[in-house]
């Protein structure tokens, strides 16, 4: 058994005692720092990411200092951060779970999951994932449709790493690492699946690996290149030594280290823990129920701060943006209507942050499309799917994005999905009598309410029923509006060649099929209107696609367009393509094996859409 060799030297021991320690000796170990460090701006890594722990620290203690304003800056840059990761694995984990996956958050994230009583103090910055071998290709199409894109290995050497791991990307900050259990892992690693507790995160349950696994693989790491550094390692260990929500049993964690072959560096770590910050685990010995054959299911508590402050977060971001971006595009002569999002919240919900939302949506009249493009890009916005071909973007908007710890997007529209006709008569009817809205300190352009009406019920025949905001914008409409209005809407759907449109989505309600039964609205909807409202796998909107266009040569043009996608369009939609040139050709040799495999699926729910007219047909 090797001896432990991972203890911090003397100047990090002093940063640790003032972040870890309580009261005066906090302060006078951040006091010794400060006289070898005047400045904290040239912190780096490890001693950087201790920061905030170091706030919340020294801010306990009442310490009067000039850089404890700079550490409370860094704290709340944490704090969001870890709450929009939390909120991310959540929505993976959820999804995975939908799928049939079996997910267990590891390393960082599960320290936040599993102990939540501050998460602004630990720094976190990928979400590692642990799942099974055989799970690994269903996990990365449902990882895909989230928009997470697998990043290539940047090196021969870092390859030869990978073949456990795969690494993957969410805009330019939100990156995930999906680790695999293989039978090449020792036992002792394997092991954590049955050492598990399940854990709560933003109402999704999931595993983690149960506090004191946590804590051994801090302590005590089996293999060196598994070891983390003593900045790390020692603020993660009292984070779960001093967390209510640990209960650690001595002997089982020792021997679990014995197992691996760690059991002299877990005692080394201990008693270096207990001598310098008094973190024992005397008083909660055999507290620890004893995990069965497959695993515990201790529950462990929720933290203090929920999804509802982080939507908050992002809400104030897309106003600031919002606040900005609007004088700037009445300077450049583009008056926008903001549609969906902020103007739903304001006009539907009692309170208007019950409606979250993700984007900017702005309708632009078409001869000043550009100039609005010009102005985004002034601002530092650049187009989303630029590279991918015509025919692969959408034909109604473009998406803009401006990156940084909250990426905004702006879409904007020329026209409305389901809205067919001349884009600049959809612009004035649209913005018609339109109304001025103060939102984030500016005043913006909302439709009036006949034509929020219409935008609400095209918006849920766009998304289907399985579209739980569409719906619930359709159902508080539907209970909010009255019927003057309602008849407003249905008249201006049908001056825009929309009625049958409009009434496919009302009809998505058992409210909106009485409404559209009064209002004298058929339900003779068109087939790719009916085909949307399933919410259909992709393989039968290109089945719908691919009947309806005109001409032999323009359909094999299509097809060979689905076959062989552009390269941006196919990196965006497989994680293969992401792994260099190889991958890239591996990915084109898969496609159509894919769409394949997928094609049953497409027709069956492409048949129902058919049958479904056939019979509107039949009894008109």
């Amino acid at each position: 058994m090797r001896p432990h060799t991972r203890f911090p030297s003397a100047d990090e021991n002093v940063l640790l005692r003032a972040a870890l320690v309580s009261g005066p000796p906090a302060t006078a170990a951040w006091h010794e720092f400060r006289a070898g460090h005047p400045g904290i701006e040239h912190l780096d890594g490890d001693a950087f990411a201790l920061l905030p722990r170091l706030f919340i620290n020294l801010h306990k203690s009442n310490l009067e200092d000039p850089a404890m304003g700079v550490m409370r800056g860094i704290y709340r840059r944490t704090w969001y951060a870890s709450q929009m990761l939390l909120h991310a694995a959540a929505q993976a984990v959820l999804a995975l779970r939908r799928d049939g996956v079996r997910p267990m958050l590891i390393r960082g994230i599960a320290l936040l999951a599993s102990h939540p009583e501050d998460i602004g103090t630990r720094p976190v910055n990928v979400i590692d994932l642990l799942i099974a071998p055989r799970e690994r290709g269903r996990a990365l199409t449902r990882l895909r449709a989230l928009g997470w894109v697998r990043q290539p290995p940047g090196s021969a050497a870092e390859r030869l790493r990978a073949w456990d791991r795969v690494d993957l990307m969410r805009g330019p900050e939100q990156r995930l690492t999906l680790h695999l259990s293989t039978a090449l892992i020792p036992e002792h690693v394997r092991g954590l699946w049955r050492e598990t507790v399940v854990t709560t995160v933003r109402d999704v349950q999931t595993l983690a690996p149960s506090s004191a696994e946590q804590l051994r693989l801090a302590c005590a790491p089996t293999r060196a290149r598994w070891a983390p550094p003593p900045l790390r390692w020692i603020p993660d260990a009292a984070l779960i030594i001093r967390s209510p929500a640990s209960s650690i049993d001595h002997r089982r964690l020792r021997a679990r280290a014995e197992q691996g072959g760690s059991g002299a560096e877990l005692d080394a770590a201990l008693g270096y823990l207990k001598a310098e910050f008094g973190l024992g685990l005397a008083s909660r010995a055999s507290a620890t129920p004893r995990p069965g054959a497959t695993r515990s299911m201790i529950a462990i508590p929720r933290g203090r701060l929920d999804l509802r402050r982080v939507e908050s977060f992002r809400r104030l971001a897309l106003e600031g943006a919002l606040a900005e971006l609007m004088p700037a595009l009445e300077a450049g002569g583009v008056r926008p209507l903001l549609i969906k999002g902020a103007a739903f919240a304001s006009w539907l919900y009692d309170d208007p942050r019950e409606r979250s939302y993700g984007d900017i949506d702005l309708l632009v009249a078409p001869d000043r499309f550009a100039a609005a493009e010009a102005v985004l890009s002034e601002l530092g916005y650049e187009p989303l799917l630029d590279a991918m071909r015509d025919r692969e973007r959408p034909d109604h908007t473009t998406d803009w994005m401006r990156t940084g710890l909250l990426p905004l997007v702006v879409e904007l529209h020329h026209t409305m999905v389901l809205l067919p006709g001349d884009p600049s008569l959809i612009w004035q009817r649209l913005s018609e009598g339109a109304l001025r809205l103060e939102l984030g300190g500016t005043s913006v352009s909302v439709p009036t309410e006949p034509v929020a009406a219409l935008i609400v019920g095209l918006h849920a025949a766009q998304h289907g029923r399985s579209h739980e905001r569409s719906m619930r914008d359709l159902h508080l409409a539907l209970e909010r509006v009255d019927h003057d209005a309602w008849r407003a809407a249905a008249r201006l759907a049908d001056s825009l060649d929309a009625a049958a449109n409009f009434a496919a989505g009302l009809r998505l309600d058992p409210a909106g099929e009485e409404l559209c039964g009064r209002l004298g609205l058929t339900s003779s909807a068109p087939r790719h209107v009916r085909l949307r409202a399933t919410t259909p796998p992709r393989t039968a909107m290109g089945i719908e696609q691919l009947v309806t266009t005109p001409g032999a040569l323009a359909r094999l043009r299509l097809l060979i367009e689905v076959l062989v996608p552009s390269r941006a369009r196919l990196l965006a939609t497989s994680p293969l393509a992401g792994r260099g040139s190889l991958g890239l050709a591996c990915a084109y040799l898969w496609r159509p094996l894919q769409l394949l495999r997928a094609l049953p699926r497409g027709l069956r729910a492409w048949s129902r859409a058919a049958s479904d007219q056939s019979g509107d047909d039949t009894n008109m």
